[in-house]
C-alpha cells in the first residue's frame, strides 16, 4: 500500500494588479470541493494559520539576530601574521640490490647401535651423512619511505577576517530588515491607515514513486500558486526562501609502482614509486526552492491570469533520483490593505496548478513544460481568532469579590482587562480545550471600568459582556391587514429615588426602577431549574447599586430589601453628599440595556436627624441637614411652618389651633411624617428636579412607649408553608427583620388595616419549630419575635 505524507506549502502574495487579460470574477472560477490530484502530488484545501505566533517567532528571531557579535577584536589580533597558504608535493624512490646468499652445511650421524635399516627391511627416516643447503635467490620490490615534513598551521589574515565578517554582518541586517518587515507592507500610501495582516497555505501530499513511475526518475516536483480576486496584496515574510543540504565531496588520485628483478641469477635489483593527491570539499544541494513568476493562471484555460504568482520547486537531492517523500512546513505572511472579514468568509481564490518537471544536465536545466499536470482553485476562507462569548455568569464569593466564567471559544494567548489593570496569566484560567475562561476580581474594579474587555493575540479588544438574544423574525401580514407593529425593547430605567433618614449618621435610598424588557433579552427571572423547554433567562448575576466608590448589592454590602420594582439600602450621609448621581447595572451585561443612572444634586434638601423641641401646646421640632434654606414643607401644606437659620438648621412648627391646609388638631396629634423637598425658582410649588425627602416626626419617649409598633401571636403554620401573615400596630414603623443574621422579605397587605405578610426561608418553612426573628425599626430600636410552623404551641 501507499504511504502518503503530508507536505506543507504556502501561498507567495505580493502587489496585485489587473494584467492584460484582467481578472475574472470570483463568481465565474470554478471552486474545488476535493483535493486536486497528479501522479504522486495531491493538493489540499488552502488552511489559514494564526498570524501572532509566526511573527510572534519573527520577532523573536530577529532579537537574537541582533545578539549576535559577529565582528571579535580577539579574532581579529590573532589572525595578524598568520600563514595563509602552503604546497606540499610528495614523490619517493627506493632501490635495492643484492647477490646470492651463502649455502648453508649441515651433519647427520646415527645413534650408537641404531641402524640405517629398521627390522622390517624399511629404511630409516633419516640417512647418515651432510647435507648442504642454498636459498633461492629472489627479487626485491622496497617500497618509498614516508616524509616526514609537515604542512604548518594556514588561517585567513586578519583583513580577510574582517572582510569576511563585515559580509556576515551585513547579511545578518539585511535579515534583521527582513524580519521586521517593510513600511510598505505595514502601512497604506494613500490614506497612510495599517494593513492587515495574516498567514496562508496548502496541504500538499507526494507519494513514494511506484514501479511503473520510472518517468519521474530525475524529475521535480512543481506547484504552482496564482492568487485571484485580491488588489493591493503584499508579501511580508517568506519561510524558508530555500531548503539546502551540505553534501561532502571526496577526489582521491594517487599512484604507486614498483620493479624488481635477478641478473645472472646470483644478482637482484627492485624499486618503487609513489603519488598521492586527495581533494575534499562541500556541495550545496538545495531540494526546495521558491521561485515568484511574472504572472499566472486564474482559469484553466489561460483567459485570465494573475501576478500575485509563484512556485514551490521540490528536487531530488542526496544522490536520488526521485522526489523525497516527507513533510516540510513553509511559512508565508501576507498584508492586504482590507480588514479581515468574518468566520468563513472568503479573503481570496487560489488556482494552483501542480505536475512534474523533467531536468537535464544533472539537473542543471529544465522542461519548459510540465508533465501529468492538474488545474484548479480554492477558496481561501477568513478565520477570527478574537474571542467568542456564548454565555457568562457572575458569582458573588464574599468580601465584594466576584467570580467571572464564560464559555465560548478563548484561544490560548487570550487576556483579559479591567480598566487599565492587565490580569497576570496566573490570574486567568483558560481550559485545555479553550472553551472556559474564569478569574475572580473585586466587583468594585469592574464597576469603576464599566466592565472587562479581553484581548485577542492580536490584541484585538472585545467587551465581555452577556449576549443579547438573536433578533426575531419579522412580524408578518395578510394582504387585507398590515403586521403587527413589533414589540420595543425598552432598558433599565430608574424612575425615582427616594432618601429618608434612617439614623443621625444614615439614610434610606429606596431606588424605583423597572428592569429592561423586549424580544431582544432574556426573561426575567430564571423559570424554576428543570422545568421542561424553559425560556432562555438571566442567571443570578446581581444587579448592583454604586454611590461614588461604594458598592451595594453584594454579600458585604446587601440591600435592605430587594423586589422587581424597589431596592431599599441604607447609605451614610457622608457618601450620599459626596455622590453626584446614582447608578444601577447588572454586572457585565450590555450597558444599553442594563445601566441607568440618576442625578444627586448638591442643592438637594437632605436631613440628618430631627429633634423634638416641644409636644403642647404645638408640635415642635429642629431639623438639621444640607440646604435646608431651600426647602419647603410639602406635606402638611405649609410654608410658614418651617423656618430655617441658614443652611445646616431649620424649625417646623405645627400649631393645633392653627392647623395646617386639610388637617385639624387631631390630626395634627396623630401625625407620624411630613415631606420636605426643594423651592421651586418661582411659585410656591416643589422644584421636580429634586427628590422629596420623607422625614418622620420625632416624639418623646414617654409619649412613645406605648405607641410602639407591635406584632401580635400568630397561630402555627403547616410545614411548608412559605409565607406567614402578621396583625399588629405600626407595622410600617418596621424597618428589617432578620433570622440568623439573614434579612427576610416582607410587604405590608393593601388593606384598610394593613398586615405584615412574611417571606419564610427554607430552613424555616421546611422544618417544624419555633424560629426566633430580630425585628428592626426605623428609630434602630429592636426586638425578637417568634414565627411558629408546626404543631407547637404558641410561646
Amino acid at each position: 500500500m501507499t504511504r502518503r505524507f503530508s507536505v506543507l506549502a504556502f501561498g507567495f502574495l505580493s502587489h496585485l494588479a489587473a494584467m492584460a487579460h484582467g481578472q475574472t470574477a470570483d463568481q465565474t472560477i470554478p471552486m474545488m470541493t476535493t483535493p486536486l490530484s497528479t501522479i504522486g502530488i495531491t493538493v489540499g484545501e488552502p488552511k489559514v494559520y494564526d498570524n501572532y505566533y509566526l511573527q510572534l517567532t519573527l520577532n523573536n528571531l530577529r532579537d537574537q539576530l541582533s545578539g549576535l557579535k559577529v565582528v571579535d577584536q580577539a579574532t581579529l589580533l590573532s589572525h595578524i601574521g598568520q600563514t595563509q597558504g602552503a604546497n606540499l608535493s610528495q614523490v619517493g624512490m627506493a632501490v635495492q640490490g643484492g647477490g646470492s646468499s651463502t649455502p648453508s652445511i649441515s651433519t647427520f650421524t646415527l645413534a650408537p647401535g641404531d641402524t640405517s635399516y629398521s627390522s622390517t627391511g624399511s629404511p630409516a627416516s633419516t640417512t647418515p651423512g651432510t647435507t648442504t643447503t642454498t636459498t633461492s635467490l629472489a627479487p626485491s620490490n622496497p617500497a618509498p619511505a614516508a616524509t616526514t615534513q609537515t604542512i604548518p598551521t594556514i588561517g585567513q589574515s586578519s583583513l580577510d577576517t574582517l572582510n569576511e565578517s563585515m559580509q556576515l554582518s551585513s547579511e545578518i541586517t539585511g535579515y534583521q530588515l527582513l524580519l521586521n518587515g517593510a513600511i510598505s507592507d505595514q502601512i497604506q500610501a494613500a490614506s497612510g491607515l495599517p494593513k492587515t495582516t495574516f498567514t496562508i497555505g496548502f496541504p500538499i501530499t507526494i507519494a513514494p514513486p511506484n514501479n511503473s513511475d520510472r518517468k519521474l526518475e530525475n524529475s521535480i516536483a512543481e506547484i504552482q500558486v496564482t492568487v485571484c480576486t485580491v488588489q493591493d496584496a503584499s508579501i511580508v515574510t517568506l519561510l524558508p526562501k530555500e531548503r539546502t543540504y551540505n553534501v561532502a565531496s571526496l577526489v582521491d588520485h594517487s599512484l604507486a609502482a614498483s620493479v624488481g628483478a635477478v641478473l645472472g641469477g646470483v644478482f637482484s635489483l627492485g624499486g618503487g614509486f609513489l603519488w598521492h593527491h586527495q581533494s575534499y570539499y562541500l556541495v550545496q544541494q538545495q531540494e526546495t526552492v521558491a521561485l515568484q513568476q511574472a504572472s499566472g493562471n486564474c482559469s484553466q484555460d489561460g483567459s485570465a491570469t494573475s501576478p500575485t504568482s509563484f512556485a514551490w520547486q521540490i528536487h531530488p537531492v542526496l544522490g536520488k533520483k526521485y522526489v523525497r517523500p516527507g513533510t516540510q512546513n513553509d511559512f508565508v505572511q501576507v498584508s492586504i490593505p482590507d480588514s479581515l472579514t468574518g468566520n468563513g468568509e472568503k479573503l481570496a481564490v487560489a488556482c494552483v496548478k501542480v505536475g512534474w518537471r523533467k531536468t537535464k544536465d544533472n539537473g542543471n536545466r529544465l522542461d519548459p513544460a510540465l508533465t501529468d499536470p492538474a488545474f484548479g482553485c480554492f477558496k481561501i476562507k477568513s478565520y477570527s481568532t478574537d474571542p467568542k462569548i456564548r454565555s457568562l455568569s457572575v458569582a458573588d464569593i464574599g468580601g465584594g469579590n466576584v467570580r467571572v466564567d464564560a464559555t465560548g471559544t478563548f484561544l490560548s494567548g487570550t487576556r483579559a482587562r479591567i480598566g487599565s489593570k492587565l490580569l497576570s496569566e496566573n490570574s486567568l484560567y483558560v481550559s485545555a480545550d479553550m472553551a472556559t475562561t474564569s478569574f475572580s476580581t473585586t466587583a468594585s474594579d469592574i464597576v469603576s471600568a464599566g466592565g472587562v474587555t479581553l484581548l485577542s493575540r492580536e490584541d484585538n479588544e472585545v467587551p465581555l459582556e452577556n449576549q443579547l438574544l438573536p433578533p426575531p423574525a419579522p412580524p408578518t401580514g395578510t394582504p387585507s391587514s398590515p403586521p403587527p407593529t413589533p414589540t420595543p425593547t425598552t432598558p433599565l430605567k430608574i424612575s425615582a429615588v427616594t432618601v429618608v433618614p434612617y439614623s443621625s449618621s444614615q439614610s434610606l435610598v429606596t431606588v424605583t426602577y423597572a428592569r429592561p424588557s423586549g424580544p431582544a433579552l432574556p426573561f426575567e427571572p430564571c423559570q424554576i431549574p428543570g422545568a421542561v423547554n424553559p425560556p432562555h433567562c438571566v442567571p443570578s448575576d446581581p444587579y448592583v447599586i454604586n454611590l461614588g466608590s461604594n458598592l451595594f448589592g453584594l454579600s458585604n454590602a446587601p440591600y435592605l430589601s430587594a423586589n422587581s420594582t424597589e431596592i431599599k439600602l441604607i447609605v451614610s450621609n457622608d457618601a450620599l453628599a459626596a455622590a453626584p448621581q446614582i447608578e444601577m447595572r447588572r454586572l457585565l451585561w450590555p450597558a444599553q440595556y442594563y445601566y441607568d443612572s440618576f442625578p444627586l444634586s448638591k442643592d438637594g434638601v437632605t436631613v440628618a436627624k430631627a429633634t423634638l423641641i416641644a409636644s403642647a401646646p404645638a408640635i415642635r421640632f429642629s431639623v438639621t441637614g444640607t440646604n435646608l434654606n431651600l426647602a419647603r414643607l410639602q406635606y402638611p401644606d405649609c410654608p410658614d411652618c418651617l423656618t430655617a437659620s441658614g443652611t445646616g438648621f431649620a424649625t417646623v412648627t405645627l400649631a393645633a389651633g392653627k392647623p395646617p391646609k386639610g388637617l385639624d388638631a387631631a390630626s395634627i396629634k396623630g401625625l407620624k411624617q411630613i415631606v420636605l423637598c426643594n423651592k421651586a425658582s418661582t411659585g410656591t410649588d416643589c422644584d421636580p428636579k429634586y427628590t422629596p425627602v420623607l422625614l418622620a416626626v420625632p416624639t418623646d419617649a414617654a409619649a412613645s412607649k406605648d405607641s410602639k409598633p407591635k406584632l401580635e401571636d400568630h397561630d402555627p403554620v403547616k410545614v411548608g408553608t412559605k409565607e406567614v401573615t402578621l396583625s399588629g400596630t405600626g407595622l410600617d414603623q418596621i424597618a428589617q427583620i432578620k433570622f440568623e443574621g439573614t434579612t427576610l422579605s416582607f410587604h405590608l397587605s393593601a388593606a384598610k388595616e394593613p398586615k405584615l405578610v412574611l417571606e419564610l426561608s427554607k430552613q424555616m418553612y421546611t422544618n417544624a419549630g419555633t424560629y426566633p426573628v430580630v425585628v428592626e425599626l426605623a428609630d434602630k430600636s429592636t426586638s425578637v419575635y417568634s414565627v411558629t410552623v408546626g404543631d407547637s404551641a404558641k410561646p
